[in-house]
């Protein structure tokens, strides 16, 4: 069956490819899976300044949430004596309200455990990041729109017959405790409102830590999450929703939306907080003539 000749593949790499991400994307792949552009914050900051060449990381993980991110920071080459300021992603996206093995409501994180995690590995970056360096913190998402777009659908697994539906996936995923999102996946409306309530609250937590705290090495800001921007412009030009989602699990974007997430996030940062971005190198020019690509990525 064509529809499931990757599917493997997709599953093993957990949908998540950092080479051609929103964030730390710097390369365009021609497989049968991924279609679309690659455009990135990082490959936006390149272009402004050369030597941001290669100067990127990604320390993230598929359900990765706010309690285990102390331990990744360790994974940061960045001297605070030598080196030059970065500019730190803080995002999370949803997975403090999406956890994979949740059974109920009570699994969620709490605004009171979230702002306890958040504010630790913010103290942990003052010790690890040179002096000027920015750090935003990205609200989280809202998924609250995939169950009444995607349950009546048919599921890839049931093309073939026509005769397994999105929400039976999502049934089997919260039954098996393997899923990407019991809260949001789930045909209890009242659990799949009370999850987006969740990460309202613990949106607002980011953004109260973000006008309230200060931080010797860095300036803190907060951004809304760009993907939300990205579905309410889509909904409002008239396309359908389910063609932002990918067809294996249907929570994560397809990659032909995550250069419009990048363009949503830098217009914000470009208009809220433009020091972030750093001066245009106006040696740039003499840059790409000595060194050239400077032996890609």
């Amino acid at each position: 069956m064509d529809i499931l000749k990757n599917f493997s593949f997709v599953l093993g790499n957990e949908l998540d490819w950092p080479e051609t991400s929103f964030a730390t994307g710097f390369q365009n792949l021609s497989w049968p899976i991924l279609h679309g552009t690659t455009d990135s914050m990082y490959l936006r900051l390149r272009q402004r300044n050369l030597c941001n060449h290669r100067d990127f990381q990604n320390i993230c993980f598929n359900g990765a949430a706010s309690s285990s991110m102390l331990s990744y920071l360790e994974t940061i080459a960045r001297n605070p004596q030598d080196d030059k300021p970065a500019v730190v992603f803080y995002g999370m996206m949803g997975n403090d309200v999406c956890r994979r093995w949740m059974s109920s409501l009570e699994d969620l994180t709490t605004p009171e455990e979230f702002r306890q995690n958040v504010e630790a590995t913010l103290d942990k970056l003052n010790e690890i990041l040179p002096s000027g360096s920015h750090v935003l913190l990205i609200g989280l998402v809202n998924a609250s729109f995939v169950f009444d777009t995607m349950s009546e659908r048919v599921h890839p697994l049931g093309k073939l017959r026509n005769d397994v539906r999105y929400a039976d996936v999502y049934e089997w995923f919260n039954c098996m405790r393997i899923g990407p999102c019991y809260g949001w996946l789930n045909k209890n409306e009242t659990i799949r409102q009370a999850t987006t309530q969740r990460s309202v609250e613990l949106t607002e937590v980011l953004q109260d830590l973000a006008e309230t705290k200060t931080y010797d090495q860095f300036t803190l800001h907060f951004l809304s999450n760009p993907m939300v921007q990205v579905f309410r412009q889509w909904e409002k030009e008239g396309h359908e929703l389910w063609k932002l989602l990918e067809p294996v699990d249907s929570i994560h974007p397809v990659q032909a939306i995550l250069p419009l997430i990048t363009q949503a996030m830098w217009n914000e940062v470009a208009t809220k907080y433009p020091e972030v971005l750093g001066d245009v190198n106006p040696k740039n020019n003499l840059i790409q003539a000595i060194f050239g690509d400077q032996g890609g990525h």
